[in-house]
């Protein structure tokens, strides 16, 4: 499960996500997530474990998976 942490951070939009992501390179956990309809543009998920998210909906263009 998720920490609410970076559930806050994603929240804030792709650039917080990916300033706060390039300092912290870490393997994280948004497992069980629900991201659905969230604008996730370029953001940089690389080793993020994404299992049982919802992304029903969300943006992942040039995301990086």
């Amino acid at each position: 499960m998720a920490d609410e942490n970076l559930l806050q951070i994603i929240r804030q939009g792709v650039d917080a996500w990916n300033d706060w992501r390039g300092k912290n390179l870490e393997r994280l956990d948004l497992s069980g997530t629900d991201l659905s309809g969230t604008d996730l543009t370029g953001a940089n998920l690389h080793m993020a474990i994404l299992s049982e998210v919802n992304l029903w909906g969300a943006n992942l263009s040039r995301a990086n998976l």
